[in-house]
């Protein structure tokens, strides 16, 4: 048990770093989604468009990485209970 533990200690320590560098990215985001809002409703063509459903993509899909993660950071931190 004694030699899990360790292991164990050290993938949920990755697996925090990856959750800081996905909120990270989460962040940046967000601020890219916002500029490309601005720039759809201030210019009002296609490419604005395209660039804005672009931008919601990625940031819905970091959305769902950040969440899967938090959720395998709390499986695990369940199973050491």
């Amino acid at each position: 048990m004694q030699e899990l533990l360790p292991q164990t200690e050290i993938l949920m320590e990755r697996l925090r770093s990856e959750i800081a560098v996905v909120s990270d990215r989460l962040r940046d985001s967000e601020r890219a989604l916002e500029e490309r809002a601005w720039s759809r409703l201030h210019s009002e063509t296609p490419v604005a468009d395209e660039a804005y459903l672009l931008a919601r993509r990625e940031h819905a899909g970091l959305e769902r990485a950040l969440h899967s993660l938090q959720a395998q950071l709390g499986r695990w931190l369940l199973e050491l209970v």
